[in-house]
């Protein structure tokens, strides 16, 4: 019984006789035993009993990761953007800068660290899942007719916490989440009186936790609310929770996810197997294939490796499956932004990326349709975009080489140059 109770609880009294004497020799003790401890050099954390922070003035003197330190964004498939307070950035611009990039995320990491401060220490070995944990509260993803895709999942899935770090300068326990998290979707963090202080007594919320449905307003103080009853429906009582916190991880695949259905969408443009000398078909029988040589590329400059040869027969192992070799290219849709090399990050929601521009590749395919005549003779010419392949003969001129688009005489049979290379016998035509 503390100074303040017995205060309150005298003057709800007017009796006066035996049994208020009793409580008022039972206040003094109380005081008189307060005092000592205090005089014998013990500090307040001994005497008072430790609270899990919950003040939303910054992400550190709160449970964070928090929804409280994002806003609306329709852009985004989450619709919502993280926006952190950012530092005096004349004096740490370097963090600013980082910020700046993270505020503009459409949620928190999905392989989040979790904080939680309290005023006091703790007992570290009482944090494990059963005392810290995440609940998931549903996917904020929906399609086109605003129906949510919740992947099945009612709310009640259960995430537990490893890698616990207790910082003793802030007072803040770190925990990691002990899955990857689904990405666009909220989580509840629940933390329970069933951890302990240092001196084994459970941990008790704070005053303004206890008071959040008066202190916080809008969305979030509904998001909490559904985090509590969510922890409720998995058997925690709200009396046992003595903080909560509720984030928004961020998406992951979304754009990926767009892109591959914008080129499922699209008319793909045909392969061209039309690369040899003066546009002639690049497209062999095998049965007139009599060596390839493969020159891999093993460093960024130099001459290339010494050519490798491929077993061609391996191909004629099963009589009839493989019937023709062709050599053709495609233009591929490029995302990236160059120089970079990067896809930039946008507002998701209302749009589709943006091609940047196209790509050519080279590729080289079996078939076993009838091929095209090949040119008469032996022939030789190489592909220097990427992946850059030389197609070469044994002799016969005229030999050529392809650069990009442009077809030239080729230098001396084994001086062409490329980064990687197959050399391709062929025997001239069979005349009819």
């Amino acid at each position: 019984m503390t100074t303040h109770s017995c205060e309150w609880f005298l003057r709800g009294l007017h009796n006066k006789g035996r049994f208020v004497k009793k409580i008022m020799s039972r206040c003094v003790r109380s005081v008189v035993l307060a005092l000592s401890f205090t005089s014998l050099g013990f500090p307040a954390q001994v005497l008072a009993a430790v609270h899990a922070v919950f003040e939303l003035s910054t992400p550190a003197t709160g449970p964070f990761p928090s929804d409280w330190f994002t806003v609306p964004d329709a852009s985004h498939d989450t619709g919502r953007r993280v926006n952190l307070p950012l530092p005096k950035c004349a004096v740490r611009p370097s963090d600013c800068e980082d910020l700046n990039v993270i505020n503009t995320l459409d949620g928190f990491s999905a392989d989040p660290r979790l904080s939680i401060p309290f005023d006091g220490p703790i007992d570290v070995t009482t944090a494990t899942s059963e005392t810290v944990f995440l609940v998931r509260l549903g996917s904020t993803f929906c399609d086109g007719d605003d129906a949510c895709d919740d992947d099945g999942d009612d709310g009640g899935h259960v995430t537990g916490i490893n890698q616990v770090v207790w910082d003793p300068a802030t007072t803040t326990l770190h925990v990691k989440s002990n899955e990857f998290l689904d990405q666009h979707t909220r989580y509840g963090v629940i933390v329970t009186n069933r951890l302990r202080d240092a001196q084994g007594r459970p941990v008790e919320a704070s005053h303004t936790f206890r008071r959040f449905r008066q202190t916080v307003r809008g969305e979030y103080k509904q998001a909490l609310l559904e985090a509590i009853h969510a922890a409720r429906r998995i058997g925690v009582r709200e009396n046992e929770i003595v903080a909560a916190s509720v984030f928004t991880t961020q998406s992951l695949t979304a754009l990926l996810e767009k892109i591959r259905d914008q080129i499922k969408a699209a008319t793909l443009e045909p392969a061209d197997f039309n690369l040899g000398p003066g546009g002639t078909r690049t497209v062999f029988p095998l049965n007139q294939v009599t060596g390839i040589k493969f020159n891999p590329q093993t460093r960024v400059n130099g001459p290339l490796d010494p050519p490798i040869p491929v077993p061609i027969e391996l191909l004629d192992i099963f009589p009839g499956v493989v019937g023709t070799i062709a050599f053709g290219r495609y233009n591929s849709p490029d995302y990236e932004i160059h120089p970079g090399e990067f896809i930039p990050r946008s507002g998701l929601a209302p749009g589709d990326p943006q091609c940047e521009g196209r790509t050519r590749f080279t590729s080289m395919s079996t078939s076993r349709q009838a091929p095209s005549p090949p040119p008469a003779g032996q022939w030789q010419f190489s592909a220097t975009e990427p992946p850059k392949t030389r197609i070469s003969a044994l002799t016969s001129p005229p030999r050529w080489r392809l650069m990009g688009s442009r077809l030239s005489p080729s230098t001396p049979s084994g001086t062409v140059s490329a980064r990687s290379a197959r050399s391709w016998s062929t025997k001239p035509a069979a005349r009819q």
